[in-house]
């Protein structure tokens, strides 16, 4: 990995830093998200995700390793949802 890779880090999927604008991911995420079918389609992902719990009380027959890959999992899946929000505020979606 050189200083390239290390800058295109910094811009995706936010801004391009050598123009200081969006990057084109988060100007194609505003384009679809901010449809009225792309709204409905983000609410029902936090819905299902961020709004859910991620820890969930152990319960009989579970052990600890398959409730930390659980959680783990539901994690991700909060994270993706956030990426998408946090690019539609860099793209100036409120």
């Amino acid at each position: 990995m050189g200083w390239e890779d290390l800058k295109n880090l910094d811009s995706a999927p936010g801004t391009d830093i050598e123009n200081n604008k969006p990057s084109q991911v988060v100007i194609d995420m505003v384009a679809v998200f901010t449809t009225q079918a792309g709204r409905r389609v983000l609410k029902y992902l936090r819905d299902n995700t961020i709004e859910r719990p991620t820890f969930v009380q152990p319960g009989v027959g579970t052990d600890g390793i398959a409730m930390q890959k659980l959680q783990d999992m539901r994690e991700g899946e909060n994270n993706l949802v956030r990426r998408i929000e946090r690019a539609l505020k860099q793209g100036g979606v409120e």
